[in-house]
């Protein structure tokens, strides 16, 4: 499995990114459509050459179980999709944020971060963010647990 990720990382490679931006829900959101409880991560890639824009979003579910990686989340949604203009890939940000009840994010300090990178250097950056995303996430999900059974 390595072995394929070292693989993956080395193709990604072959193209240059800007990191647009990272961003995840700050607290625990109700979704508008199902009712249902929701965390989020989101982030967008520019593709240097096309001028593509790609938008990667992970859903979670809040569990009381821990999954294999000890997180009281469960994946609901992965998804990726690919926009041709910046307005098409606003839009879809748009829509999805607004998709749960009125809510503040976390935004990634891109400051530090140069544009032009190779693209696996950005998902390792991004899966770094994410990692401690995931952390602030399950401690979130831990004290509504607490809360709920006080």
């Amino acid at each position: 499995m390595i072995e394929k990720a070292t693989s993956y990382l080395e193709q990604a490679n072959n193209f240059y990114v800007n990191l647009m931006f990272c961003a995840a829900s700050k607290n625990i959101l109700q979704s508008k459509f199902d009712k249902n409880k929701y965390l989020y991560t989101i982030f967008c890639l520019e593709i240097i050459e096309g001028g593509k824009f790609i938008i990667f979003i992970k859903l979670f579910k809040p569990t009381k179980r821990k999954n294999k990686h000890g997180y009281l989340l469960k994946i609901e949604q992965n998804t990726t999709q690919i926009f041709e203009t910046i307005n098409e890939a606003n839009n879809y940000v748009n829509s999805f944020i607004s998709s749960f009840s009125e809510h503040e994010r976390i935004l990634n300090n891109l400051v530090e971060i140069e544009d032009n990178i190779p693209a696996g250097s950005a998902i390792l950056l991004v899966n770094g963010w994410e990692k401690s995303i995931l952390d602030h996430f399950n401690y979130i999900v831990k004290n509504s647990l607490q809360t709920n059974s006080e």
